[in-house]
Parts: C-alpha cells; structure tokens; sequence
C-alpha cells in the first residue's frame, strides 16, 4: 500500500540540513604564545557533535601542550556547557532563536580541555556511549509509537550498525537509514495512536540551559498547530485560520516555523529525527513564562 504521508524529496532536504558551527579555544587553556585560529564545521542537523570533534581536537591540541590522551574535551556557549546528547539541529535552534534575526548564521562555541562540569553535562569518553544513548532514545520512541520497542531491540547487529552510520554521515547514508526505518516499521508488533515528541521551551532571553524539555506521547489526529495549544495554551491559542503561520511565540521545527495546519502524522513521516522523535524548539515572547 502507498504511503501517502510520505514526501521523499522533503526528506532528503532536511537530511542535508547543515548547520554552521565556530569552534574556539577557551582563553584560559592556550598554551602557546599564539592563540590558534578558529575552526569551522558545516554539522549535519540529523546528527551529533560528537561524531565530528575528533578533528576539533586535532586543530587544538597543539596549542594545549599539558594536553593527555584522557583529557576530556567539551564545549560550552556564553559560559554554558553544551549538552552532547542534543541533535546539532536543536543545539542551533535553541541558541539563534531564530537565524533570521541574528546578524550570522554562524554560532560559535568554546573548546575545553580543563575543568569539565560534570554536575550539568553527561560524561562522554567514547563514541560507542552515543551510540547507546541513541538506541536507547530510539526505544523509548518506538514505545510509544508502536507501543513496544520489539521491533528495535530485534534488529541484526549489522543493522544496529548501519543505522548508527546513517546517523553519523546523514548525506551519504539516507537510503541506507530509509531502508532499516520501513524495517522497523514493517517488524512493529501494532501502531499506538501516540507520536514522540520534544518540546524545548525558552524565550529569547533564556541562556541555552534554561529551556525546558517537555516530553509528550501526542495524538496522531492532531495537527502541528493543536499539538501547540494543548501543550502551551497560553502562548499558542487556538487558530482561526488554520492555513497561517505561527504568531508572537514561535515554533521553530529544522528551522523554520511550519503551518499550524500541518497534520503531525505528516511531521511524524517526515521530518522527525532518525530516533522518530519530533523535535521542537519553542521561543516566547520576553518577559514571560512557560
């Protein structure tokens, strides 16, 4: 049967999200008589951070001398460390708060080698550690997708794999993680009538960790904008014409503010991440509260 929720060429433009990062070394930890230039990376918004530090690391790691082997390495912006576990597209989001109004698309974020703050950001020494808290992330959707994670912990050792490399090299793997997805979904025990969703709730004013993350188990028969007013009533009223765009607090989903009419199912196919979580960032008006 066709699925005619699924928009392939949508897909494969949001698999090619980049997001454009700045990298720099804190100012405390130069270790040379000339602070090193920047570094600078186009970071899919599908994937991780981590997967593409190792040639940070590289860049720094001559101008830190003290620097070991078990050094660990971790980012912060404005002073705030930077949590991994995040997609790149979200950490983006929730920092430009909208590109649009921001004079660059860049954002620039601080190396460290010294210090890490480990009462505000998970430990992380080895990939394979992103590699689980995927799975896991992936489970804990299929739950409430297909209202078991059978479906996921069944999959071969090879297809574990593979997905995890779709993840990390998103432009080159789209197929490959297309292809272990329509698995997935065809070995799923049932269909619940709930979607996955992230909620990260701030305002313009909020550094990067004050936004909220609320987790919801949604209504397949909503659309994007009714998902909004149940979740923040008071910021996302319910719409009159259910063709326009969002007003005053905004909705950011891979960047761009959808239409509230947009069904979530169709979000759900579409443009969800590669663990089937639906991932939104949520900006208020100043001065107010979730």
């Amino acid at each position: 049967m066709t699925n005619t929720l699924k928009d392939e060429i949508l897909q494969k433009e949001i698999w090619r999200g980049e997001v454009p990062v700045e990298y720099v070394l804190a100012d405390g930890e130069v270790g040379v008589m000339n602070k090193p230039s920047a570094y600078y990376q186009l970071v899919p918004r599908m994937s991780y951070l981590p997967f593409y530090l190792q040639d940070v690391r590289d860049h720094f790691a001559p101008s830190v001398p003290q620097l070991g082997n078990d050094a660990k390495m971790w980012l912060s912006y404005r002073n705030v460390p930077v949590k991994w576990q995040l997609p790149a597209g979200v950490i983006y989001d929730i920092i430009k708060q909208g590109v649009e109004e921001q004079g660059t698309k860049l954002i620039q974020l601080t190396v460290h080698f010294e210090g890490f703050p480990e009462d505000q950001i998970l430990q992380l020494q080895h990939e394979d550690e992103l590699r689980f808290f995927f799975n896991h992330s992936l489970k804990e959707a299929a739950c409430i997708k297909f209202g078991s994670a059978k479906s996921i912990i069944t999959l071969s050792t090879s297809d574990q794999q593979d997905l995890c490399e779709a993840v990390r090299d998103c432009h080159s793997r789209f197929s490959n993680y297309q292809k272990i997805r329509e698995k997935i979904e065809r070995h799923a025990e049932g269909q619940s009538d709930k979607l996955p969703v992230r909620l990260f709730v701030g305002t313009a004013q909020d550094p990067l960790d004050k936004y909220k993350m609320l987790l919801r188990a949604a209504r397949q028969d909503l659309t994007f904008g009714q998902l909004l007013h149940f979740v923040l009533p008071k910021h996302f009223p319910e719409q009159h014409n259910q063709s326009s765009p969002m007003a005053e607090a905004k909705a950011l989903l891979h960047g761009v503010s959808p239409l509230v009419s947009c069904p979530l199912k169709f979000v759900a196919e579409n443009a969800s991440n590669p663990d089937f979580w639906i991932n939104i960032v949520v900006v208020l008006p100043r001065e107010t509260n979730a």
